[in-house]
């Protein structure tokens, strides 16, 4: 993908369009004393930006067209003095004194803060920058371009990757085998109770006091009889990481999704399991002091059971922790048809049972929801796209909102992407080939597809990395909030890359 068409997402944009103009001229009003010659005829003059963002649209310095420079003497009317173009207009207003300067300045100085949500405001947004899934297909996402890098990976399904806080790649696995940044295997990185075939069976969590030690998590193939729950404690030793003990079992028939986001402290970390045969959700708690053996259970609407492959579903928490949707299991392979959403206490780890969204057509293979929960996003394995406008609060409102995007081939799994590039959709052409859709909000009523943004030159099934979600959460900033995050909302073909 060249940086161009990586920028079609111009969510990135949005935050440098409207904070870098405001930020320049309110220096130079700021700075520039009245009786300058090249001030605006002497005048001190507010401004407002408004812009237009569309897709596919780059914004470059070269392309602002001002309007032809008036004389000074035109200056002193009323009228206003416009630069502008497709991107956006600068409006320009005389102000007579500085008591009506300052009082501008003030409320843009409020609306930017107001209106600017930069991913930076996580400190945790870089950690899903590397991708590593599938067939031997590694990724990284910089702001403007996405490129292929090397990877020793091979998975059906599960896939982990473990990334610091720079985004430098540490880890990634597979389930049964863990690598480091140089792709090789880590010391005693061998497992016996993870599977490439569990679907978001694997991932790694590691709490911020203890950086060194890092967990990964495992659930195994649904063939299983066992179906164990296992976690595994990786080391870091210098620039070197060992597995220093693993296999071990925190519980016995667990279906095959593994479901991670922060507490409501923003330091410890929930781990979210469901029993197969029982309608229990099952949360681990990972502290400073470790894992906390005794989960908190909570009671799902639906009850997996009958065949083993009733343990493959899709299970996942909204990035701001609020809340969880997961596929519907109460009947046997492949008639899971409905879509079960819940709100998730992340103080105690406790969910509730909001509602489903029933009638599905197909088999439901991907769930997620947009950055700020306004949207949720359904696949059907051999149907559509569906998106809903997720209201927690009024089932119906959500229902009646669905929408059908028609898109040819298999679908499969969903999962954000960092730097605003939008909601990964993995679809399979007729030829066997699997591509990236990137799913975007033009608005707040519009969702579009650009359609095979990556093409991963190889076949796909149920895959992508499957992250701590909290991960890609974006609070607005808070010059009042001396916390890491919000705490009232923290609670829980491509370039190589040389």
């Amino acid at each position: 993908m060249s940086t161009s068409s990586a920028l079609d997402m111009v969510y990135s944009c949005e935050t440098l369009v409207f904070i870098l103009p405001v930020s320049i001229l309110t220096i130079w009003l700021l700075v520039s004393p009245a009786s300058k010659a090249n001030w605006v005829c002497a005048n001190f003059w507010a401004f407002r930006i408004s812009f237009i963002l569309k897709p596919n649209l780059i914004i470059n310095s070269s392309s602002l067209n001002c309007c032809t420079q008036q004389k000074c003497t035109e200056h002193k009317k009323q009228m206003k003095h416009i630069c502008y173009n497709k991107y956006f207009r600068l409006h320009l207003y005389p102000i007579r004194n500085m008591k009506n300067l300052y009082a501008i300045l003030i409320i843009l100085l409020v609306g930017v803060a107001a209106h600017a949500q930069p991913y930076a405001t996580n400190p945790d947004f870089n950690r899903t920058r590397n991708w590593h899934f599938g067939d031997g297909v590694g990724l990284r996402f910089d702001p403007d371009t996405i490129y292929k890098v090397q990877t020793s990976i091979q998975t059906h399904e599960a896939a982990a990757v473990h990334t610091d806080q720079d985004g430098n790649l540490l880890l990634y696995s597979n389930g049964e085998t863990i690598w480091n940044a140089n792709h090789e295997i880590i010391h005693n990185g061998n497992l016996a109770l993870g599977h490439h075939s569990s679907n978001l069976g694997s991932v790694f969590v590691f709490h911020e006091d203890n950086p060194d030690s890092i967990y990964l998590f495992n659930t195994y193939y649904n063939i299983s009889t066992t179906k164990e729950f296992s976690v595994n404690l990786i080391v870091r030793e210098a620039d070197t990481f060992r597995v220093a003990y693993k296999d071990s079992v925190l519980m016995y028939s667990v279906c095959e999704p593994i479901a991670v986001v922060k507490a409501d402290n923003g330091r410890d970390i929930w781990v979210v399991v469901h029993e197969f045969g029982a309608n229990n959700l099952y949360s681990y708690l990972l502290t400073s002091q470790g894992i906390v053996s005794c989960p908190v259970v909570s009671k799902s609407f639906s009850t997996p059971f009958g065949s083993p492959q009733a343990a493959f579903f899709t299970m996942v928490f909204s990035s701001d922790g609020s809340y969880m949707a997961k596929v519907n299991t109460n009947q046997t392979f492949p008639l899971i048809k409905r879509v079960e959403t819940y709100r998730f206490h992340s103080g105690n780890g406790k969910f509730d049972f909001l509602y489903s969204l029933d009638s599905l057509a197909q088999l439901t293979t991907g769930l997620c929801f947009n950055k700020d929960n306004s949207y949720l996003f359904v696949t059907e394995r051999d149907d559509d796209l569906l998106s809903f406008k997720f209201n927690p609060n009024d089932s119906l409102s959500t229902i009646n909102s669905k929408n059908k995007i028609a898109l040819s081939g298999l679908k499969s799994k969903l999962q954000q992407m960092p730097y605003n590039y939008g909601v990964a959709l993995m679809r399979r052409r007729p030829d066997d080939v699997s591509f990236i859709d990137f799913i975007v909000n033009d608005d707040l009523d519009t969702i579009k597809v650009l359609e095979e943004k990556i093409d991963l030159n190889a076949t796909m099934n149920y895959v992508f990395p499957n992250f701590n979600q909290s991960y890609f959460y974006t609070p607005p900033i808070n010059f009042t909030d001396k916390t890491r995050f919000p705490q009232q909302r923290m609670i829980g073909s491509l370039p190589n890359k040389e």
